[in-house]
């Protein structure tokens, strides 16, 4: 219908246009030809009679300042003020511009010599008047008035406002002439100017004629332009998704009921409001690329970028917004597509604890798979044949590269819902490096690949460092996996300009192509992701490794030359001290051993031992050192060596005890290094108490100490049958009595069977083990040590009522059966804490 409406009008109004074009151009020309004749006999007396009537304004303009600059003398001499100074000089320069536009406007007539007299005249005015203006600041309005009455003030005054006024008066009769000589032209223009207006007037006929149809054309434009307006609006009323428009200075200027619903705002409230208060730390970057127009905090947003909405009631909600520019003119409108993802954010956040939870259900079964695999390498079930072996062997690494990549899916699952918590305490990169190097060795030994390091910075760092060895080793896994046997892997651990620990791991492997940089720390990106493939990997170990790192608040990179290597680092700062944490944050506590011993072969095996073993080590070589380590930094542990250089280590007792008494300190007398069995000799518990003397603990320290020749009682209280078989055979190879759960209550089954150590599985109640624990604290088994071990890991209030004595926490199945069966052996047979008080987890979980 439109489009056959348009097709009867346009003939027609093309017609119409034609002729209204062509009448117009003969009116026209017509027009020009009169005018041209007429403007021959008019122009210059008109031009004259506008050229003499400019000139008299610009003398009655002159003459008015002149007064101005009068009255303003006068006010200036009587106060002194600035204002009248500068209304003075406004008036100075009025006078000056309009003296310069007249002398251009008399061009070469007698009177512009006249009106070079005045400006001369005047100059000589204005000094006169910077004399006046310096004499009333300096010498008062006593002294100015002297000048003024002087009569050089007063003939130059008058002398200017004379020659002014006649040159008016000249100006006035030469533009009367003027006048009569253009009146007497006026009667030969007359029918000139009759055709003239018979013109117009046939003009006039043809552009109302024009403006008619004009005016019927617009309408109809304007109905179509209506309705399309309205089409567009109902499409964006009813669009799902919230759509806005605003101005350069952020004013809303319109929202759509969408926009208006999202935010809960009723109708037209959000027009005329600002852009930040329902959409924060949003900035708009300009095409033009060099100015930005800012709301809030800087945050350039395009299309799809996620920022923070903000409701009328004053909450938050995640939004994505696509913003786009138009240019019109001077002016700039912006129009914003706002989708709220409230509940994409909530689905990804079930998706990604989904993928906790699966990931923890699988690597239940695995733990039991990969223990039991390991009793049947280890000959616990028998010999087993070589084909066997291999088979089992090849079952056990592949179980083991499942559940890394399980930890490796959880690990980055944790990164993408910020569920990552790091447990940062003090440490240095040569203990970072250390512990990296001891559990990264065995591979680089099978692949030929040796390891070098090169610590040229070790001051303190606060951070992770479970989180950080493990960057470390997967960086260095990599470096060995991709060198050629032969090769070597170096870390060096330098400081930056920034004062920054930089950590690089440089290889001799094959470097990387420019067209590969792009994926990597990106997940599941690997260099080569054909089938064919000859590295193993799940793509997720460089992007996880970069998350822990910018968590840290580092920066990480990679530099490389394709044939030549590459090195891969990451910059951490250091740190001088531990915060306080509340009381509901885990410390993490390592316990402080004082070590007196001034025998190498004694103390070189020890302290490669107790710091491999996660303690903080104190070195005194005599009995003087050690009483001033004991009154800087308590101990929590006392190994102390027979012989000294100066005394009996015994002495320690008798001139420290009073305090190790009163702190409950265990003291260890060492009886030196025995070469034969490289073990120390006869080492002796010596367990502080307070009396009433306790025979139970005696036993057991006894026990402890080795005096007792009496296997060590393991109890395991597990909830899963099959997993505590496997527990029980591993544990009861090692030689240890293992103590099977007998049905009654847990705290009373401790007390019946005093067992030397308790394995605890949290698969049983967590309140119930709360309960009993908190039970056993108050009795004689505060001081049994315990191994709590679950899968999903304890909340940090939590961790704290889950100890006893020196406890250990193991969570997930990260933990082999040798690692589990060690962390047995070292709580029941190495240094035990027998304090009163409740002491902090010794190690994290791991």
């Amino acid at each position: 219908m439109e489009q056959s409406s348009n097709a009867k009008a346009q003939p027609s109004s093309s017609n119409l246009t034609i002729k209204a074009a062509f009448a117009v151009l003969a009116t026209a020309l017509v027009l020009l030809y009169i005018g041209g004749v007429a403007s021959q006999q008019l122009q210059p007396g008109s031009n004259s009679i506008s050229q003499s009537q400019e000139a008299l304004y610009e003398m009655e303009e002159t003459m008015t300042a002149y007064s101005d600059l009068r009255c303003a003398e006068i006010a200036f001499i009587n106060h002194g003020e600035d204002r009248g100074l500068a209304y003075m000089r406004d008036c100075e320069n009025r006078i000056n511009q309009h003296l310069d536009k007249l002398i251009q406007l008399l061009g070469d007539r007698a009177d512009k010599y006249e009106m070079q007299a005045i400006k001369t005249n005047f100059n000589d005015r204005l000094m006169m008047n910077e004399q006046i203006i310096e004499t009333r600041k300096k010498k008062g309005y006593a002294a100015t008035s002297v000048i003024l009455d002087s009569t050089e003030f007063r003939k130059l005054t008058n002398l200017i406002e004379g020659q002014l006024v006649d040159l008016r008066t000249r100006e006035k009769q030469m533009q009367l002439a003027t006048s009569e000589t253009i009146s007497n032209n006026n009667i030969q223009t007359l029918g000139a100017i009759w055709i003239m207006m018979t013109a117009a007037f046939l003009i006039l006929l043809s552009m109302l004629f024009i403006l008619n149809r004009y005016v019927v054309d617009s309408r109809e434009a304007e109905r179509k332009l209506a309705e399309r307006e309205a089409r567009m609006r109902a499409i964006v009323d009813t669009a799902p998704d919230g759509i806005v428009t605003f101005s350069d200075a952020g004013e809303i200027e319109s929202a759509n009921d969408a926009m208006q619903q999202m935010f809960g705002y009723s109708a037209g409230e959000l027009i005329g409001g600002q852009i930040a208060a329902i959409m924060e730390n949003l900035t708009l970057e300009t095409p033009d690329k060099q100015t930005k127009s800012q709301f809030g905090e800087k945050h350039v947003v395009g299309i799809g970028e996620e920022i923070q909405g903000r409701r009328k009631d004053g909450s938050t909600f995640p939004v994505e917004a696509a913003l786009s520019v138009l240019n019109l003119g001077d002016r700039r409108i912006y129009t914003g597509i706002v989708r709220d993802i409230t509940a994409r954010k909530e689905a990804e956040k079930r998706v990604s604890e989904f993928y906790s939870t699966v990931s923890h259900e699988l690597r239940t079964p695995l733990t039991s798979i990969r223990t039991a695999l390991g009793l049947m390498t280890s000959g616990a079930v028998g010999e087993l044949t070589q084909k066997g072996g291999h088979l089992v062997r090849i079952a056990g690494g592949e179980c083991d590269r499942l559940i890394r990549l399980i930890n490796d899916i959880l690990d980055f699952r944790k990164i993408e819902a910020g569920k990552l918590m790091l447990k940062p305490q003090l440490t240095n990169p040569q203990s970072l490096v250390d512990t990296t190097f001891q559990a990264i060795r065995g591979l680089a030994d099978d692949a030929g690949v040796t390891l070098t390091k090169s610590i040229e910075f070790n001051e303190a760092l606060y951070c992770d460092p479970d989180r950080i060895v493990q960057v470390l080793t997967n960086l260095i896994s990599n470096a060995i996996k991709f060198s050629d046997k032969g090769k070597e892997v170096k870390i060096r651990v330098t400081e930056t300009e920034k004062g920054r620990a930089r950590f690089a791991i440089i290889d001799q492997g094959p470097g990387i192509r420019d067209d590969q940089m792009n994926k990597l720390f990106a997940k599941f990106q690997q260099l080569d992701s054909s089938d064919t493939r000859k590295k193993g990997g799940t793509g997720l170990g460089l992007a996880i490794s970069k998350a822990i790192i910018v968590q840290h608040g580092g920066e990480v990179g990679v530099e490389t030359s394709v044939g030549k290597g590459s090195t891969f680092w990451f910059e951490l700062s250091p740190g001088e001290s531990l915060p306080s944490a509340p009381d509901e944050t885990l410390t993490l506590h390592r316990l402080r051993v004082m070590l007196v011993a001034d025998d190498e072969k004694l103390t070189e095996p020890l302290k490669d031992l107790l710091q491999k073993s996660g303690f903080d080590l104190l070195r005194a070589a005599t009995l003087a050192q050690a009483e001033r380590i004991i009154e800087k930094t308590f101990p929590d542990i006392v190994l102390v060596d027979v012989e000294l250089a100066d005394g009996s280590g015994l002495e320690i007792i008798k001139q420290a005890g009073g305090a190790l008494v009163t702190k409950e300190v265990p003291i260890i007398v060492l009886g030196g290094w025995n070469e034969e069995t490289g073990r120390i000799a006869n080492p002796v518990l010596v367990d502080v108490q307070k009396n009433p003397f306790d025979c139970t603990r005696l036993r057991k320290v006894a026990r402890q100490a080795g005096v007792l020749n009496v296997e060590s009682r393991v109890l395991i209280i597990e909830g899963d049958s099959a997993r505590s078989n496997l527990l029980k055979k591993t544990i009861g190879r090692e030689g240890f009595q293992v103590v099977d759960e007998i049905e009654q209550s847990l705290s009373a089954m401790v007390r019946e069977l005093e067992p030397d150590i308790i394995v605890l599985d949290l698969s049983v109640s967590n309140e119930r083990c709360f309960e009993v624990l908190a039970g056993l604290r108050q009795g004689e088994e505060q001081s049994l040590p315990l191994i709590v071990y679950t899968e999903k890991g304890l909340a940090n209030a939590d961790i704290n009522k889950m100890t006893l004595g020196l406890t250990r926490h193991l969570t997930g199945t990260g933990i082999s059966t040798d690692e589990f069966c060690e962390s047995v052996s070292r709580l029941v047979h190495g240094i035990v804490m027998t304090t009163t008080e409740s002491r902090q987890p010794v190690e994290s979980p791991n």
